[in-house]
């Protein structure tokens, strides 16, 4: 038993950290592609079969551009959870209109609240936080030449380097921030091309 607290140095603690990660995170991941999509295409009401499609087939294109942290996070039965939960959440109602059922944002000022502190609180899991705690990892296992590099301020200014070389692709999608690889042919050369700077300096 892992009772008291988390000691992540104790293996059965670990493990049981790692499997609830490897079965929650895929789940997150949709549950946040879902809420960006809301806040996006909500805005007028969509059949629930339309939405349905416009946000599966994106995350299936996420997945196939190696964009999405886990595959499982397109699977059509994880994408309809999501979309009950925040049914269930009272951020989305759910209407017949005829034989179909209707999708709208509710258009309370409390929902946009409620949303936007799903974004934030599932966001954590975004390209800087993952980039981040690598970086940490690093240092803590002494793999890092410098200390330094793990600083969350280095780490933001390094992200916007590489979007100010147009290496990576940031947009808007509702109110969040969202990045991305551009997918043109020469981003590849130069991404390679300051990979392997990098990598002589570094010997």
């Amino acid at each position: 038993m892992c009772g008291g607290g988390v000691n992540v140095h104790r293996s059965d603690c670990f493990n049981k950290l790692l499997f609830l990660y490897k079965v929650l995170a895929p789940i997150l991941e949709s549950y946040y592609l879902t809420a960006l999509h809301i806040s996006r295409d909500l805005a007028v009401e969509l059949p629930e079969d339309s939405f349905i499609h416009i946000l599966h087939t994106h995350a299936k294109k996420r997945v196939e551009k190696k964009l999405a942290s886990f595959a499982e996070s397109a699977a059509l039965s994880t994408i309809k959870n999501a979309v009950k939960g925040f049914e269930d959440s009272n951020i989305v109602n759910v209407y017949y209109a005829g034989n179909v059922r209707m999708m709208e944002l509710r258009d309370h000022y409390t929902v946009w609240n409620k949303l936007n502190y799903y974004l934030d609180l599932l966001e954590k899991d975004s390209f800087i936080h993952i980039l981040h705690t690598h970086a940490k990892k690093r240092v803590e296992k002494k793999l890092a030449s410098f200390a330094e590099s793990a600083a969350l301020s280095t780490i933001k200014n390094a992200v916007k380097g590489f979007e100010d070389s147009n290496i990576v692709n940031v947009y808007y999608a509702g109110n969040v921030r969202m990045m991305e690889l551009r997918d043109h042919y020469t981003v590849w050369n130069k991404l390679n091309y300051y990979l392997d700077l990098l990598e002589s300096l570094r010997n």
